[in-house]
């Protein structure tokens, strides 16, 4: 290394880095950015830095700047040590001392070339107006007037460098960094650019990069060169004139005013931005308001009906019951309650008795409650009594028999079409008609099932209220229909999976196969995990040949297959709620059996009670709320992820803004105006649009229900829950941007 050390320096010394190194980290292998540069860097200095590419020259500036860490050595600031510097203090310095010109120009491209440098006063706590005749004098210096609204997007490359040098200009810093300052434009500009750098220097720390030195070579005080990180030559070229040095940046905090500036400017300046943005609030608050009304239409119907409702089979002599530490029901505890007086059976798959089940044939379609085959009728109208697990016969009122000779219901080939996703094939082997006098579930049929096929369905039956939760590479992915939905099916070996490509998007390199999948099913009776492997990913080409499956690939894409066995571990659980069907429901028998039922232990629901008696809410509630929960929730992060990608354009904007000193909080700050902002608009629609359907303008049946159990109060919580939202999502992103240095920050967002 060859340093020159003759010429005395009178400038005040401002930097000093002492054995000072930078390493960078990639997939396990560590590379050295810096190594044990000792450099003091004084005040009237221009100092500029060459060296070939790759050899540390952007690191070195950007260690200097504040904008990028480093890992050994110090690096003192007016003699103050900055190891200890957090990424507030860090901010603040850069506010305070320092001006970059970029390479890549980092400029605000949706901003003018007057709302660019109008930016970085705005930061220092100036008021538009206080700044307006500042910017325009700056403008003028560099040859920009007659581009002064025009958009940096449109500018040429060499006028872009000129906005750079401008803002760097309008701040008044310490310290001037600079890296390729010329580097983009004509021979004649760049010597104006260097002159100008040049004059700045009296009183300032002028810190250039660049390849091509002779350009600065009449002008620099000191040339340093660096090789493969390391300090090869440090020239010291000519001699300081004393001057009377710059003072760092005095700033104030950033004003109220100007956060809502830079709020509202940033809403509307990308307008594909903001109406995408736009859109998905609007679907945040429609769905949200959709979820709230069938929350709330559900307890108008329970305050005016009773339960039936909800339990659909609402027959009189049914009383729901459970535990009351919320434990599994045991066959000893069935026995207990068998004994009791006035009970004639119990339904221990209660979950199923309100499940409405579709099969499907080439000629036969029909519905109806599945229930076991103990309470089937003897007494057939035609075909026989079933025999093995996947047989069926169906009882049915005379004024709903169903379509078809019962040969043809007999001969077809039948499904059943479970929740879960997946079919189980099944034969009707029987018909049955019902009593007449025991009208219930809106004269819907009875499907008499073995106690293979009602496992199956309870098991369907419960996913319904199950929440999925996937880890996949170490982040959260919710399954539900439509996005990495459960299925089992018969191809998958136990502790495998069969995955969507979506799944190999969570991977670096592309690829699940090998990699494992944590499972977690959550309801409000039991949480379980299960882990399996991922043994192949499906796609367009072999889907059919993994799955077994004739069907169209849009019918299976998006999904999870895994094995039958892993699939009814998740789901196959003891029963947590059952039923009890007394003999005689008179009031006072029933209040018996319930009294009885009490003394046990046991929490209870008497349907015949329910139609007019609406004190016991609370096994209803402990699925309609966490269900209404679980839906808000789902709902958000379908938005938030949505969002997250709109915004991750904005990320270069963000990191801009940390470049040029402005700190976390207000920067938070102002993506929340910008969220905010859209989510008023978003709402003030939604509440414009239920205007029109109250007034009967606009004619929308499913928007008309809506509004029908919306009171004020109402319109008010879907307000508080929807800003919540739209903040929470605010904060969710800006936390993301500050989790690395501002540099690192900026090289994500471009990429």
């Amino acid at each position: 290394m060859q340093l020159r050390q003759s010429i005395e320096f009178r400038g005040k010394e401002m930097i000093k880095l002492r054995n000072l190194s930078k390493f960078y980290y990639s997939k396990g292998i560590i590379a050295s950015g810096l190594s044990r540069i000792n450099l003091d860097l004084e005040m009237g200095e221009f100092v500029v830095i060459t060296g070939e590419s790759g050899s540390g020259k952007s690191t070195l500036i950007n260690v200097i700047s504040g904008l990028d860490t480093y890992e050994e050595g110090e690096m003192y600031i007016e003699g103050q040590e900055t190891s200890h510097y957090s990424v507030g203090d860090f901010e603040e310095y850069r506010k305070k001392y320092i001006a970059n010109i970029f390479q890549n120009f980092n400029l605000v491209s949706s901003y003018t070339v007057y709302q660019n440098i109008e930016l970085i006063l705005l930061i220092e706590g100036r008021s538009s107006a206080d700044v307006k005749d500042k910017v325009n004098d700056i403008i003028d210096k560099v040859g920009l007037t007659e581009y002064r609204n025009t958009k940096v997007s449109k500018l040429s490359g060499g006028q872009k460098q000129r906005v750079a040098i401008a803002r760097a200009l309008a701040k008044e810093t310490p310290i001037i960094v600079a890296d390729e300052p010329t580097g983009n434009l004509d021979s004649e500009s760049a010597e104006i650019v260097v002159r100008l750098l040049s004059e700045l220097s009296k009183d300032r720390l002028v810190i250039v990069v660049t390849h091509n030195y002779d350009q600065f070579e009449k002008y620099a005080t000191r040339r340093i060169k660096l090789n493969d990180g390391k300090l090869n030559e440090d020239d010291k070229i000519k001699a300081v004139e004393n001057s009377e040095d710059m003072k760092p940046t005095e700033f104030d905090k950033i004003k109220a005013a100007s956060k809502l500036k830079l709020g509202f400017r940033n809403t509307f300046n990308l307008i594909p931005k903001f109406l995408l943005t736009l859109f998905v609030f609007l679907f945040l608050v429609f769905a949200v308001a959709s979820q709230y009304t069938s929350y709330k239409a559900q307890n108008d119907t329970l305050n005016n009906l009773g339960f039936n409702s909800f339990f659909m089979n609402g027959t009189d002599d049914r009383i729901v019951f459970k535990k009351q530490d919320n434990t599994p029901l045991t066959d000893a505890d069935y026995e207990q309650v068998k004994k009791l007086k006035n009970v004639a059976r119990i339904e221990k798959n209660d979950l199923i008795l309100d499940t409405n089940v579709y099969i499907e044939g080439e000629s036969t379609n029909l519905d109806g409650y599945p229930a076991s085959r103990e309470n089937m009728p003897k007494k057939l109208v035609a075909g026989r009594l079933p025999e093995a697990d996947d047989e069926i016969v169906v009882s049915y009122y005379s004024f709903n028999k169903p379509q078809g000779e019962p040969k043809a219901i007999f001969d077809d080939n039948l499904k059943i079409n479970l929740d879960g996703g997946g079919t189980i094939k099944c034969k009707i082997v029987g018909l049955a008609v019902k009593d007449s006098n025991t009208i219930s579930l809106s004269g819907a049929s009875t499907l008499h099932m073995s106690e293979a096929l009602l496992q199956s369905i309870k098991n369907s039956a419960l996913r319904r209220v199950t929440n999925v939760e996937l880890t996949i590479n170490g982040k959260k992915a919710p399954s539900s229909e439509g996005s990495m939905q459960l299925v089992a099916n018969e191809k998958v070996p136990a502790g495998n999976a069969f995955v969507t490509e979506e799944v190999d998007a969570f991977y670096d390199n592309g690829v699940s196969k090998g990699k494992k999948i944590d499972i977690q099913a959550k309801n409000i009776y039991y949480t379980d995990t299960i882990t399996v492997t991922s043994q192949n990913t499906y796609n367009k080409s072999n889907y059919k040949r993994l799955l077994g499956t004739e069907d169209e690939y849009d019918m299976v894409s998006g999904k999870i297959y895994i094995s039958p066995q892993d699939y009814n571990y998740i789901f196959e659980k003891p029963d947590y709620q059952s039923s009890v069907f007394i003999k005689d429901t008179d009031d006072d028998k029933l209040a018996a059996v319930e009294k009885e039922l009490d003394k046990l232990g046991y929490k209870t629901i008497s349907l015949k009670k329910a139609k007019t008696s609406m004190d016991e809410l609370s096994i209803i509630n402990l699925i309609r709320v966490p269900m209404f929960v679980i839906m808000t929730v789902a709902i958000f992060f379908i938005c938030y992820f949505v969002i997250k990608l709109i915004l991750k354009s904005r990320g270069v904007y963000f990191s801009i803004l940390r470049m040029l000193g402005l700190d976390m909080k207000s920067i938070k700050q102002v993506l929340d105006i910008e969220m905010l902002t859209i989510i008023h608009i978003a709402y003030g629609l939604f509440m414009g649009f239920a205007y029109l359907v109250k007034i009967k303008v606009v004619d929308v049946t499913t928007i008309q229900n809506m509004v029908k159990f919306f009171a004020l109060s109402d319109y008010i919580i879907l307000y508080i829950i929807v800003i919540a939202m739209s903040l929470i999502i605010s904060r969710k992103f800006a936390k993301a941007l500050f989790k690395s240095s501002a540099m690192n920050s900026y090289r994500e967002g471009a990429q």
